[in-house]
């Protein structure tokens, strides 16, 4: 046995003496529940803000009545499988303005 492998085996023996787990004897109390709630409460909010944010260009989009609405919002949604890299492309895209008064061709008429 080597000294790191003598170490090694003290504090493990160090560290099991102190924190031996005997079947049925851990027992929960007021801050273990506590932290439960605490841990639900950050989920949620957590959820939350990814569908608020999530839905924000499509319902943009709908606003401006932009004509690819239902695209944007299908952008903005499919970006949390690319982990938000999407999300600012269909936000700028909801922006986007596509009325008839921005054409190139604007005062000719059709001949």
């Amino acid at each position: 046995m080597t000294l790191i492998d003598g170490t090694i085996v003290r504090l493990n023996a160090l560290l099991l003496q102190n924190y031996e787990i005997k079947r049925g004897s851990m027992q929960l109390d007021f801050f273990d529940y506590m932290a439960f709630v605490v841990f639900g409460i950050i989920i949620t909010l957590f959820v939350s803000l990814v569908v608020v944010i999530g839905s924000l260009p499509g319902k943009i989009a709908v606003a401006r009545k932009h004509p690819q609405a239902s695209a944007v919002n299908v952008a903005s949604w499919c970006s949390l499988l690319t982990l938000g890299a999407l999300w600012p492309i269909a936000f700028v895209w909801a922006f986007i303005d596509f009325s008839p008064s921005t054409s190139s061709n604007k005062g000719t008429s059709p001949s």
